[in-house]
Formats: structure tokens, C-alpha cells, sequence
């Protein structure tokens, strides 16, 4: 599947390989132009979302995230940003509207404060979740409370420097599973164990969740964002996750594009 340039001037996407993903970071800086864009090919919905958020900057990053989802999504499928219709199952998670031609496009959406990542696939669940490393307070209590007890126990024999960044692992290796599978607050985090050594890619390791087969859904590795944690889940064959860059995003200091195995 080989996808328009997403805006004129800018490097066309590379194709989409079967089992490949991906992973297009959207950066942090907002500009007059962007804003404005925004605005102009987000849905009603997404607008009114959006107002709903008292804090300005953060009402205008989520305007301009969605618009770079539209951008993104819109070249691949050969339809213009605002031209998008989307569906939603029982949880509120998102897929392309089946009359608009994306042949089986999967899609996953993850934003940490003024920054985001969009997972694409052809096919097959996909999740993805970004976290910001940042200092998290009642790491234990959060862990005994949310994670299973093998979870809490492995987390708490972490070393105290390393704690905040395991514990940020985990979470987001289990919420990427969780938006794969698309059943939102109904799926308990404890019921599925995550193994995120420090110096392996992390696998899922015990599944108690009869009502959402595994299958194929597996944790992928990705390449690195300075600052961030980041986790991917998506059933896909083992092909690996591009980084890509939105030509929309005026932060990024380079245009990454290394494939993680």
C-alpha cells in the first residue's frame, strides 16, 4: 500500500509493508500555521472535545494531534484530512468508517502532554501508549493496587533509580495491550502479566482474559524517543516498527527512521 505525500513539498510516506508498523511521532511545538490547520479539518466532535479542556494549550495540542491523525491516515488511505469518518465500538476506541476504503487500516493514537504517537498497521489490533518519564509518587501503592502480585513484587526489587522508569514501562506496556484490545476500563490490568526486564524487549508473560483471546497480539519493540517511554502491541507478524517523522511537526530535530526488530 503505497500512500500519497501527506502535504506538498514533504517526503511521501514509504510503504506500508504486511507486519510492519508505523509509529509517526508528533511533535510538541504548535505554530500559527498548524493552529490554524487544525481548526480548519478536525470533526465538530473533536472541536467540542477540545473545548471541553480548561487549560489553552492543552485543548490546542489536541486539535493539532488530530489533525496530524487526519493528515496521516487521509494519505493512506488517498482522502483529504477532513474528509475522514470514523467508528467507534462500545469502548470508544476509533476505526476508519469501512465505506472509506481503508482496507482493513489499523490505527492507534497515544498522547502524553503536548506530545503523541500514531500507530499504523494494515491489519489486526494495535496499541500504543506514550509516557513522558517524569517522577510518578506511591509507586508501590499504585503497583499493589493496579498490577498483579508478581508484577508488585518483581517492581518492588527494582533498584530506587530505576524504579520510576520500570514502573512507567510496565504501565505503558499494559495500556498499550489494554488499546489493542479495545475494551477500555472493562479489561483489568492485573488480569495479564507483563516480564519488562531492563534489558530485553518486554513480553507478555500470563493471560487470564477469556474473553479477548491473545492470538497473536504481542508487545514489538520500537525505536527510541528521547524522554519518553513508549509501548507497542499489534498482531503482526515479527517485521518489525518504523519511526517516522509528521512533516507537520516543526520539533523534531531530525527525521528518525531506524527499524526496530
Amino acid at each position: 500500500m503505497r500512500a500519497p505525500a501527506l502535504s506538498p513539498g514533504s517526503e511521501a510516506q514509504p510503504d506500508l509493508a504486511a507486519g510492519e508498523v508505523h509509529l509517526w511521532w508528533i511533535g510538541r511545538e504548535m505554530s500559527v500555521g498548524a493552529a490554524a490547520a487544525a481548526r480548519s479539518t478536525v470533526s465538530a466532535s473533536e472541536q467540542a472535545r477540545a473545548s471541553r479542556m480548561r487549560n489553552v494549550i492543552a485543548r490546542e495540542h489536541f486539535l493539532l494531534q488530530h489533525h496530524a491523525l487526519r493528515e496521516i491516515l487521509g494519505a493512506y488511505v488517498g482522502l483529504p484530512p477532513q474528509a475522514l469518518a470514523f467508528e467507534f465500538n462500545p469502548f470508544g476506541k476509533p476505526a476508519l468508517a469501512a465505506r472509506q476504503g481503508g482496507n482493513g487500516l489499523s490505527f492507534n493514537l497515544s498522547r502524553s502532554g503536548a506530545a503523541a504517537v500514531l500507530a499504523v498497521a494494515r491489519h489486526g489490533r494495535i496499541g500504543v501508549d506514550l509516557e513522558r518519564l517524569r517522577p510518578v509518587p506511591e509507586i508501590d501503592a499504585i503497583a499493589q493496587r493496579m498490577f498483579s502480585p508478581a508484577e508488585a513484587k518483581a517492581l518492588a526489587g527494582t533498584p530506587p533509580g530505576e524504579r520510576c522508569a520500570s514502573f512507567l514501562g510496565l504501565w505503558s506496556g499494559k495500556e498499550a495491550v489494554v488499546k489493542a484490545l479495545g475494551g477500555g476500563l472493562s479489561i483489568a490490568l492485573d488480569a495479564f502479566d507483563i516480564d519488562h526486564p531492563a534489558d530485553a524487549r518486554p513480553t507478555i508473560s500470563r493471560w487470564a482474559l477469556d474473553a479477548h483471546p491473545l492470538g497473536s497480539l504481542r508487545l514489538m519493540p520500537v525505536p527510541p524517543i528521547p524522554d519518553y517511554v513508549i509501548a507497542l502491541a499489534a498482531d503482526t507478524p515479527a517485521q518489525g516498527c518504523r519511526l517516522l517523522h509528521w512533516p507537520g511537526d516543526p520539533d523534531w530535530p531530525k527525521r528518525p527512521s531506524g527499524l526496530a526488530r
